[in-house]
């Protein structure tokens, strides 16, 4: 499946001469995203924002989730590559714990780490 059509709705005008505003997301930071998504966005003109796992770029043994087990992820050099190239990088917390379970110590410690290993490492 070709995701041409729905990157193509972002530049499209409506009758009235307004445009649409589309946000594209990617969470976790699995390297297939830099290899599919992040080259269609680039040709197409258009931004996205990826929210990798801080605490596991890098990681060629991917996450633990059932459907994600196995897919390495990105590499800190991939995704100072795509923020060169117009893409936004934030963070999906430093560690993807469950913030349910977590003090709220916890939680905004996880979230400043990630934070700061972003800017450390893109900028």
């Amino acid at each position: 499946m070709t995701m041409l059509p729905i990157l193509l709705a972002a530049a499209m005008a409506f009758p009235d001469g307004k445009r649409c505003a589309v946000t594209y997301t990617f969470d976790d930071g699995l390297a297939d995203q830099y290899e599919v998504a992040f080259p269609m966005f680039r040709n197409a003109g258009l931004q996205a924002t990826f929210f990798p796992i801080t605490d596991k770029v890098g990681d060629p043994k991917g996450l633990k989730s059932k459907a994600e087990r196995g897919t390495p992820l990105m590499t800190w050099a991939q995704l100072k590559e795509m923020s060169d190239a117009g893409m936004e990088i934030g963070t999906h917390g430093a560690s993807h714990g469950k913030y349910s379970k977590m003090t709220r110590q916890e939680v905004l410690a996880d979230m400043r780490r990630g934070k700061d290993a972003v800017e450390r490492e893109i900028g």
